[in-house]
């Protein structure tokens, strides 16, 4: 995974990538918000510690939104094979 990602990022992915492995999410989605299709998206935020309560928390919350939707954009094409190794 790449480096440059935010901690929380790294958590929020994890959390979906176990989601890909259940059976909960599909693969190839491209976008965080197409989580929301399948599950309530706003968890993953609030399980890697991210609040909501002023202006501030929530432009936080839109740059995760955003690095987690650039990593799935550009690892689309993952499989439930290959998503059982460690990828993070």
């Amino acid at each position: 995974m790449d480096a440059t990602l935010s901690l929380e990022a790294k958590k929020i992915i994890r959390l979906i990538v176990d989601d890909i492995v259940k059976g909960q999410v599909p693969t190839g989605l491209t976008a965080f918000s197409q989580l929301h299709d399948y599950v309530d998206a706003n968890e993953y935020l609030i399980e890697a510690g991210l609040d909501y309560a002023d202006d501030e928390d929530i432009r936080r919350c839109n740059m995760i939104v955003e690095e987690v939707s650039d990593w799935l954009y550009h690892h689309k094409t993952y499989r439930r094979r290959e998503l059982r190794k460690p990828v993070i």
